[in-house]
Parts: C-alpha cells; sequence; structure tokens
C-alpha cells in the first residue's frame, strides 16, 4: 500500500474490453498498474453494448456517459451534411455529459482526475471536476484538441457552427488543459507548432507489460513470416507494405515469406488493399486477416520474425512497435513521428515512410540475415523492458499526480 493513497478518478472515450485503439489499451495499463500499487481508481466511460456490460468485471469502472456518434476520421473534409452533423455532435457532447458528470461527483469525492481522449464524449467535461475543487492531468495521445480548435475557429462553417452553438462551442474550446502528459517529445513539439504549451507538461512513454519468455527469433513458426497489426485506413501505410512486398517478389522470385496483415477499418480501403494483392500475384504470400483481440496480437508478434509498421503520418508513440520489441519480433518501421524516441536515433532497420523499395530492401536484410535479426530482437526486447514497463510509466505518473495534489492545481 502506497504512504500517500490516492482517490483517482479517470475519465477515457472508451475503456476495455469496449475499445478504439491502442489508446484506450494504454488507458487500462496505467489504471491498473495504478491500482496495483495502492491507489484507489475509479474509471467513468460511455456506456458499452450488452457484450461488454456483461463482460465488465471491474466494479470500479462505470459505463454511463453517451455519445451522439463515433467519431472515426478527423482528417476527412467536413464539408458534406453528415460531416457536418458529426462535428456539431462532438461539440454538444459534452452538454449531454457534463450534468451526469456532477451529479456523479455529487456522491463521490476524489483527489485528483486524469482525462483521456474524449473526444467523443466532450472536452468541456475536463472543466466539471475543477468545479468540485479536483484537480485534472490530462493524458493525452492524439491530435482532438489541434482538430477541435481548427473545427471551432477557422473557415465559414466554424464561424457558423460558433453562431449556432456559441456557448457550447466556446465551452469546448476552453476546457482546462493546465497539466499535461503527451506521450512523447515529438508529440508535444507537434502540439507547441500550433501554439498549444500547457502550463505543465511532462513527457512519459506508454508501456506495455513484457512476457517472461518468448520463442527465439529463429524458431521454425517465425521464420520467413512478417505481421502487421493496424486499423485499415490510408494514413497507416499498409498499401506501402504490400507495395513493397510486390518489388520483393519481382526482384527475388526465390524469397520465401508470408505477409499476414491483421485489423479492419475502411470498407473502401480493405478493397484497395485486396484489389493490391490480386494485381501484384500476391494472394499466395500475402493475407487480409481481420481483426483479432488485443490478447491475440501478442501471439502473432511472438510468431513472426519481424512486425512491420508501415504508418505515414505524424504517429505520437506507436504502441505497435513496444507490442513487437517486448514479444521478441524484429521491428521494421517507417521513419516518421516519434517512432526514433522508442527504438533509437541510429535504428538499422528504419526505412523512409512512403518509400516501398526502401521497405523492401528491409525486409530483404531481416529474411536473408538471422544473425542481425537476433542481434535486433535482443536489443529491442531489452530496451522495451527498461524504458517501456508499465512499473516504469506508474512511477511517473505517480509521482506527477502526487505533485499536482500537493499543490493543489
Amino acid at each position: 500500500m502506497v504512504q500517500n493513497r490516492l482517490r483517482i478518478l479517470v475519465i477515457s472515450n472508451y475503456y476495455p474490453p469496449d475499445i478504439k485503439g491502442g489508446l484506450e489499451i494504454s488507458a487500462s495499463i496505467i489504471c491498473n498498474s495504478l491500482a496495483k500499487v495502492g491507489h484507489e481508481v475509479t474509471v467513468l466511460t460511455r456506456e458499452g453494448t450488452t457484450e461488454y456490460i456483461e463482460l465488465q468485471e471491474n466494479p470500479g469502472v462505470h459505463r454511463i456517459l453517451t455519445h451522439s456518434f463515433r467519431f472515426e476520421d478527423t482528417s476527412k473534409s467536413f464539408s458534406r451534411f453528415a460531416g457536418w452533423k458529426a462535428v456539431n455532435a462532438a461539440f454538444n457532447n459534452g452538454a449531454i455529459n457534463g450534468p451526469m458528470l456532477r451529479a456523479f461527483l455529487k456522491s463521490r469525492s476524489f483527489d485528483v482526475a486524469i482525462c483521456f481522449s474524449l473526444e467523443d464524449l466532450g472536452q468541456s467535461l475536463a472543466g466539471v471536476p475543477a468545479e468540485f475543487g479536483i484537480p485534472v492531468l490530462w493524458s493525452v495521445g492524439d491530435y482532438w484538441r489541434i482538430k477541435q480548435r481548427e473545427f471551432g475557429t477557422k473557415g465559414i462553417l466554424a464561424k457558423l457552427r460558433r453562431k449556432m452553438i456559441s456557448k457550447q462551442v466556446n465551452l469546448e474550446l476552453s476546457a482546462p488543459f493546465d497539466n499535461v502528459v503527451f506521450i512523447s517529445e515529438n508529440f508535444r513539439n507537434q502540439f507547441a507548432s500550433e501554439g498549444i504549451e500547457p502550463k505543465n507538461s511532462n513527457v512519459i512513454y506508454r508501456s506495455y507489460p513484457i512476457p517472461d519468455s518468448v520463442p527465439p527469433i529463429d524458431s521454425p513458426d517465425r521464420k520467413g513470416r512478417l505481421v502487421i497489426a493496424s486499423q485499415l485506413v490510408p494514413h497507416k501505410g499498409v498499401h506501402i507494405a504490400i507495395e513493397a512486398f510486390a518489388n520483393l517478389r519481382k526482384n527475388k522470385p526465390d524469397l520465401d515469406f508470408r505477409l499476414e496483415i491483421f485489423g479492419g477499418g475502411d470498407p473502401t480501403y480493405v478493397k484497395q488493399l485486396e484489389a493490391q494483392i490480386v494485381a501484384n500475384e500476391l494472394k499466395d504470400r500475402v493475407f487480409l486477416c481481420g481483426r483479432i483481440p488485443p490478447d491475440q496480437v501478442a501471439i502473432e508478434f511472438q510468431n513472426a520474425v519481424a512486425v512491420i509498421h508501415p504508418v505515414l503520418w505524424e504517429e505520437p508513440f506507436g504502441r505497435v512497435a513496444i507490442e513487437a520489441m517486448a514479444n521478441g519480433a524484429v521491428l521494421i518501421p517507417s521513419d516518421i513521428g516519434a517512432i526514433r524516441e522508442i527504438v533509437g536515433e541510429s535504428f538499422d532497420l528504419l526505412y523512409k515512410f512512403d518509400d516501398a523499395q526502401e521497405l523492401a530492401d528491409r525486409i530483404e536484410r531481416v529474411l536473408l540475415e538471422p544473425e542481425l535479426c537476433r542481434k535486433i530482437a535482443a536489443q529491442l526486447r531489452e530496451k522495451q523492458k527498461k524504458e517501456f514497463s508499465p512499473e516504469t510509466e506508474c512511477a511517473k505518473y505517480e509521482a506527477i499526480l502526487l505533485g499536482i495534489v500537493a499543490l493543489g492545481q
């Protein structure tokens, strides 16, 4: 039991087993780690389906908040009616959930609150704990605050929206953002470049629990097998990986390999990938395997020689990278976003993010140089254990939370 036991309220869009992506998995790791060292953690999130409610085993998780839509892609054009309606809903969700949060807090007492991504619930919820004298720490792992400001302030539609729902737009845009944890230095710099610099900010890397043992990199199950685990949307770059394998088959027809792609997403993009596989005569080598549960991802990584991480955008951290490292696979990542903070500046297998031939060259090295694979897999697993463990992440969060509470911020 910790000496200074905190009562912590966590507010998050989703919470396992109800997830949208890695952000919710990270939230659960942080919550479970803080509870493990003796803090009292209560999670407030959106309502789940009947299936999720039945699966809920933690009495500290309250699925009572709501949202008007599921915000899938903030990068698309919002000139269409459907997009306009979606963004309006995003600005109105706080007005819906605020009273529910106030009612929840009236009968409970907390020392501090942590807000994870709230784009589907309303950023203005961060201001509600402050009404009850509860300091707030933001754990920021997405670009929604930047996008929200863009949708709320730039262009004709934003001006019209501010006239139509000005009170709620202003409330959302002014949600308190003083104490913030960013998930990488690169990500913090992205916010600073947009003029968003919190009063108190820190960088704490995401974590992943490392298995006690994994199959050796040269085990038969791993040989020649490469894996991608990703949402299937264009900015994840899976089409670049397929192009790389097409180049590899053309230039090295006798090279034995198999690529398995796990994930789901945009149906139009999935059809594009299917067509790309057929057009390049890769149906016997490249497979779209669909969605799998998060715990199954670890098994797939433990049975692959390498995990390809082909993202094309300024990814804030790259959770897949540390999952691959922990499970003993070689990592082949695109050189964009915060990846150099994870693997190191001089990592051998980085490639230019949109260069399929350079990726093909990295894959060829992995398939033909077993000693290189043993060396890199061992180095990555050791680096993950030292820098990206739940214990390390928890200790840093705990220190910040205790400091915030002591200062009453």
